[in-house]
This record gives structure tokens, C-alpha cells and sequence, in this order.
């Protein structure tokens, strides 16, 4: 009896065991699964964060596709319509908001605004990946009167009195019976608001406000169909000290009076300001301009040049005109946009901003060039001229090419590893000048300081971003620094100045040199 109850115990001590064991199994499962679940929600928040952003709109997309942030007004938000289109086409996330509202994030990677979007409570941080499409300061050479006293005694800006510092000039000069003729305008200094000067009733007060300026109208313009035109020339700027600057080199815009030009008369502005009222009259419209854009199916700049070539001039010497001018305008202000930009954002690199511009010429009898403003934030929108849609979508996708929108997502992962950075351009940078001579990096010889091995970090990052942006400049050819060609008069030009270049542009062009005795595609 007592061993039958023995092993009654024994049996029930070993169920017992069992259900314990097994109640143990089974939480210890319950637990690893939980603790699994919330590894892998934390896993998934990770890859989120790094991976997607939500919008404003609530719509989640992956972090991956680079992100446009469009800090424009509604209002001018037509203005952009061609932008947005090659946008969307490329598969880039557009994210709207003003710079206030979005000051703080850090998820995009380009901001394209209208307005200047450097002020005090906005845009406080650029992240290294980031790009803005204005420069710090820009405003040394885009506003008017800024311009007009940027190179004094030029030869390629129409005579201008900024008031009041000029009051005393411009009476004199109205006083000059050699003037008589002379036709002055009102220029309002940021925007269009143009008026003629009547001698007998001068608007000291307005003048006096230090809002407009005066300027000398040219009174021998070029004219075809009786019509005076202007034409437009796109320029974008990726860098500054370094400086690069690629101009649009396929097409330009066009744009001819309403009116006729002669009989002259002040109060028809239709008939000497182009886009009055914001209309004007393309190529394809003028009778002796048709032929070459309609039926030839020519551009606006070859229907242009062909019409000036054919009656006696050289459009090559044109356009050479165009980009001196160019060169001059920026050269002269780099400097100042260089200590701009490093005194607002002192961790930024140059690449951090580009500007897209532009230049706004008319030609006279003479064939000269005269540079009539430049344009910050040009239009690219049809709606008033639907025939230049495809120009505009054109220069938006080549500029967004150039800068790299499409590829924005890759500079995210730009190592700051200078070891790395060696590694990946080794092979593009190297020189057959780089050995004992530049073993040791003397500082006497600057053609040894584009070596890979003497090269800094700084310097290795602006060496990324020209190879970059040669790879990708599409209809965009290189004007700064000029090209290597056998143009000794070009080189020696450059060259005149180089003692008050920076440092870092002797070594840009030093570089530029170097490739083009490696590479023929390297010279333009």
C-alpha cells in the first residue's frame, strides 16, 4: 500500500514537472516573439526614417527619389509651370512650403525660390547635400543700380545715372547741348517700370527716392522689319571660388517690339521696350525672319545669325562679345559673393548654390553689344508665347542636369573620407606630371598641387563636382574657366588677371589645363 502510493507520488511529481517545463517554453516563446516584434518595429521606424518622407499632403514616398522643395508664391507659380513638368518627368518628389514653414527640415534636396530666400528667419542651415538655386548676395550684380556702378567706365552697359549720387552728372550731361538728341528712360532698379524722360518736367523726387535710375536709350539700334528686339542668353553659375559658370549654348530667347521703331516717338513704348505690357512679337512672326524659323525649322539663335550674316556681319564675333561680357560681370563680382556666402553659411561648400540667369542683350547698327539688365529667376512659362515651350523645358532640364537634380540622392552618400574620395577619382585625376617633381608638393609649383596625393579634401570635392557637371552640362559649354584652345589671346587675357584670382581658381584652371592635354573633350 505505502509502494503503490509511493509511486502514485512519484508519477504526479512528474506530470507536475512536465506542465512546469512546458509553462516555462511556452512564455519563454511569448517573450522572444514580443521582444522580436518590437525589434523588427524599430527596424522598420529606422528604415523609414532614412529610407521615405511624408509630405505634406500625407503621402509617404521613398527617401530614395531626390526632393525638390518649390518655395514659390501661388501667384507666380505659373511662372514654373515647364519646371514642374520636367520635374515630374524625372521622377523627383516636389514638396511646396514656404522657407519659414520648412526652415528646419532637412529632408530635401534642392530648393528652388523665386524670391531670395536668404534673410534673417529663413533658411538658417544648408546641409552638405543640399543645393539652392540662388547665390548669397546676388544682388551685387542682378539689381540695376547695383550693376551700373559694378565696372565703371565700361563700354558695354548703356549710360547710367544712379541718383542721388549721380544728380550732379546727369544735370550737367542734360545741360550739354552735344545731348540734345540723347533719349533718357526711368528704370525702376528691381523690376519693369520704364518711362521716357521728359527734359522739361525731371521727377527729382521719384529720382531722389534711390528707386530708379536713368539711362540713356541707344539710338542706333539694329533693326529687322523696322523692329528693335532684344535677346535673352541663359547662364547658369554652379560654383563660386572656385567659379564655374556654363552658358546655354544651343538657343536664345528672342523677342521683338509690338510697334515700329521708326518714325521714333517716346510715348509709344511698344516700339523700343520689349515685352510692354508682356507681350512681343517672335521670329516666326516677321516677315524676313520666317523662312529661316518656319520653313528652315531653324532656332531662334540660328535664325538670328543667319539674318545677320547674310547682310555683312559676324555672328561669331557677336557671341564672343556676349561671353566677354559675361566673364566681366562675374569676375568682377566673385569675390564679394564668395566672403557672402562664407560670412551667412561658414560651413557651406560652393556647391551648395547655383544661380540660373539671364543676360539680356541688344545689338546696334555697329553690330556692338550692349548688355541691357540680367534677369535673377528668368520666366519659364508659355503662357503668353506658347511657342517657346519647348525652349523653356529645354533650359529647365539641361540646368537641372548640370547642377545634378536627377542624381541628388547619390550626394547624400558622398563619403567625407578624403582616402575614398582619392579611391573613386583616382583614376581621372592623376597626372603624368606628378612624380618626383611633386613627390613632396612643393608649394612654389601649383601645377604639383593638383596631384591626387597633394590635393586637399576641399579640393578633391570641387574636382567631383566638375567632373560632374562636364558629364552633364547637355546643351551647357563651360565659359569659366574659358576653355583650353588655341586662342593665345583667351589665355593670355585669363591669364592678365590671374594675380587677382583667388587661389582657388589659379588651381581650377591649372586643373582644366592638365585635362585637356589628356583629353580633347576637355578643352571646350
Amino acid at each position: 500500500m505505502q509502494l503503490r502510493t509511493l509511486l502514485s507520488c512519484r508519477r504526479f511529481m512528474g506530470y507536475k514537472l512536465w506542465i512546469i517545463l512546458l509553462a516555462i517554453f511556452v512564455w519563454s516563446a511569448i517573450l522572444i516573439m514580443f521582444w522580436n516584434i518590437r525589434i523588427l518595429n524599430r527596424m522598420v521606424d529606422i528604415h523609414a526614417d532614412r529610407f521615405h518622407v511624408n509630405l505634406d499632403d500625407g503621402e509617404v514616398r521613398s527617401r530614395e527619389q531626390p526632393i525638390i522643395w518649390l518655395n514659390v508664391d501661388d501667384k507666380l507659380m505659373p511662372r514654373m509651370e515647364h519646371l514642374k513638368a520636367v520635374l515630374q518627368s524625372m521622377g523627383i518628389i516636389i514638396m511646396s512650403g514656404s522657407t519659414t514653414t520648412h526652415n528646419n527640415r532637412k529632408d530635401w534636396d534642392l530648393l528652388w525660390t523665386f524670391e531670395y530666400p536668404f534673410k534673417p528667419d529663413e533658411l538658417q542651415i544648408i546641409e552638405e547635400h543640399q543645393k539652392v538655386n540662388h547665390l548669397p548676395g546676388n544682388w551685387v550684380f542682378l539689381v540695376k543700380t547695383a550693376l551700373a556702378k559694378l565696372l565703371p567706365g565700361n563700354q558695354f552697359i548703356p549710360k547710367t545715372y544712379v541718383f542721388p549720387e549721380d544728380r550732379f552728372d546727369f544735370k550737367q550731361a542734360l545741360a550739354d547741348p552735344s545731348n540734345n538728341r540723347k533719349t533718357y528712360i526711368y528704370k525702376y532698379k528691381y523690376h519693369r517700370q520704364i518711362s521716357v524722360v521728359d527734359r522739361n518736367n525731371i521727377l527729382w523726387e521719384k529720382l531722389n527716392s534711390g528707386e530708379f535710375l536713368i539711362q540713356e536709350l541707344i539710338y542706333n539700334p539694329y533693326l529687322i522689319d523696322n523692329r528693335m528686339f532684344d535677346f535673352g542668353v541663359y547662364i547658369v553659375i554652379t560654383s563660386i571660388d572656385p567659379i564655374r559658370v556654363y552658358i546655354f549654348e544651343d538657343e536664345i530667347l528672342l523677342r521683338f517690339a509690338n510697334l515700329p521703331y521708326k518714325p521714333f516717338n517716346g510715348e509709344n513704348l511698344d516700339s523700343f521696350v520689349i515685352g510692354y505690357k508682356k507681350t512681343y512679337l517672335g521670329p516666326w512672326e516677321l516677315p524676313s525672319l520666317k523662312a529661316y524659323y518656319n520653313d528652315l525649322l531653324m532656332t531662334r539663335k540660328s535664325t538670328l545669325f543667319t539674318y545677320i550674316k547674310e547682310h555683312g556681319g559676324k555672328p561669331s564675333l557677336l557671341w564672343k562679345q556676349c561671353i566677354s561680357i559675361i566673364r566681366d560681370v562675374l569676375l568682377s563680382v566673385e569675390k564679394k559673393l564668395s566672403n557672402r556666402r562664407l560670412k551667412m553659411y561658414p560651413g557651406s561648400h560652393p556647391s551648395n548654390f547655383f544661380e540660373l540667369v539671364r543676360f539680356d542683350f541688344m545689338i546696334d547698327e555697329e553690330l556692338k553689344v550692349w548688355l541691357l539688365e540680367i534677369n535673377m529667376s528668368p520666366n519659364l512659362s508659355s503662357s503668353e508665347t506658347p511657342n517657346n515651350a519647348q525652349m523653356y523645358e529645354l533650359v529647365a532640364f539641361d540646368t537641372l542636369s548640370l547642377v545634378g537634380a536627377a542624381d541628388l540622392q547619390q550626394s547624400r552618400k558622398i563619403t567625407r573620407c578624403k582616402h575614398e574620395l582619392r579611391m573613386s577619382y583616382n583614376d581621372r585625376t592623376s597626372f603624368y606630371h606628378c612624380g618626383k617633381e611633386c613627390q613632396n608638393c612643393p608649394d612654389n609649383k601649383l601645377h604639383c598641387q593638383i596631384c591626387d596625393h597633394c590635393s586637399t579634401t576641399e579640393q578633391l570635392k570641387n574636382i567631383q563636382f566638375a567632373i560632374t557637371e562636364h558629364k552633364s552640362k547637355r546643351s551647357y559649354r563651360r565659359i569659366l574657366p574659358p576653355p583650353i584652345m588655341n586662342n593665345e589671346d583667351l589665355y593670355k587675357d585669363y591669364m592678365a588677371i590671374n594675380n587677382s584670382l583667388s587661389y582657388n581658381n589659379k588651381l581650377s584652371y591649372t586643373w582644366y589645363q592638365y585635362k585637356c592635354q589628356l583629353d580633347n573633350d576637355w578643352c571646350q
